[in-house]
């Protein structure tokens, strides 16, 4: 359970990530 929990957590971190990456992408993008 603890493990699947760990997963999870992980994923959304990773998920969390991307979005912030690609909002900087964007912001970059709009300041060029």
């Amino acid at each position: 359970y603890g493990f699947i929990r760990k997963t999870r957590a992980l994923q959304h971190f990773q998920i969390h990530q991307l979005n912030l990456f690609r909002t900087a992408v964007r912001a970059s993008g709009d300041l060029v």
